[in-house]
């Protein structure tokens, strides 16, 4: 029986970093965990294209000035347009961890107007906030920079669309010993340290955003990770003890060795032996 040669991990590594030239990053070293990590931070990030219906704050206002930049977002919004380059600064640090969006799970943007051939919009001293999902945008206010730990964020999602934090309620809780105001809040991020929201009598909250390690990176994208690389390992098992067979089955096998490099991943894996040239589809991903 041929030999079975096969390094998924560093085929993975050209495909994450791959992907992160075509973003407009760049690649990564490091081990397979540090590449995949850093590539789940920027895409968990990143917003995906698609059309989003949009949900307005009671009494969400803002000035004349920003009026035209607002409109021009919001039609991007709903159209499906690319709402990258008015997310943070920092999005193009690919190591970069957004504190608000891990711990509340909240977007910000800018309103300035995108020129061509550039990766982010101008910015502008006031920042749209607002809570993204793969359907819909709730729109929650207009703010400073100084807004990122402001507690009415998470207040005014309740108060709107209590049906949002329900996931993330604390049940049985009444109360809690520590209730941080917005400079604890900032600081405790700063520390890597998480904690409970209160808004009220039995109204207190996980992190709607997923939370975030000691060293700020989402768990989200931790979590992320560490499952595409459990099924990294699971294909190559799988290679190991049925690629022979998989390949003696489509052709004469000739060489003593068998090669196969991953070139797919994420909703479909699939597999390419070097010298017949036989890909191999290996189903959905869970």
């Amino acid at each position: 029986m041929p030999l079975i040669l096969l390094d998924f991990a560093a085929d993975m590594k050209v495909l994450l970093n791959d992907e992160l030239l075509r973003l407009g990053y760049q690649p990564t070293t490091g081990d397979i965990g540090d590449i995949a990590r850093t590539f789940f931070n920027v895409m968990h990030r990143r917003i995906s294209l698609g059309p989003r219906m949009l949900h307005h704050a009671q009494g969400l206002s803002y000035p004349a000035k920003l009026e035209k930049g607002f409109e021009d977002l919001k039609k991007k919004m709903e159209t499906g347009g690319d709402l990258n380059p008015h997310l943070s600064r920092k999005l193009v640090d690919q190591e970069y961890s957004d504190m608000l969006l891990n711990d509340w799970g909240i977007h910000h943007f800018h309103l300035g107007f995108v020129a061509p051939g550039q990766r982010l919009s101008g910015g502008t001293q006031d920042l749209l906030f607002a809570h993204v999902t793969p359907s819909d945008i709730y729109l929650l206010g207009i703010y400073d920079h100084k807004s990122f730990a402001r507690r009415s964020l998470i207040g005014t999602m309740h108060y709107n669309w209590p049906e949002l934090l329900e996931k993330v309620r604390v049940r049985g809780i009444e109360d809690v010993d520590f209730d941080p105001d917005e400079t604890q809040i900032a600081t405790l991020r700063k520390k890597g340290v998480q904690v409970v929201l209160r808004l009220g009598k039995g109204l207190c909250f996980f992190p709607l955003g997923g939370g975030y390690s000691l060293s700020g990176i989402s768990t989200d994208v931790v979590r992320s990770a560490d499952e595409v690389l459990i099924k990294l390992r699971q294909v190559e098992d799988f290679i190991r003890k049925n690629g022979y067979w998989i390949i003696a089955n489509e052709s004469k096998v000739t060489n003593k060795t068998l090669q196969f490099n991953l070139v797919k991943w994420g909703k479909v894996w699939a597999v390419k032996e070097h010298f017949t040239g036989i890909e191999v589809a290996l189903g959905a991903s869970n």
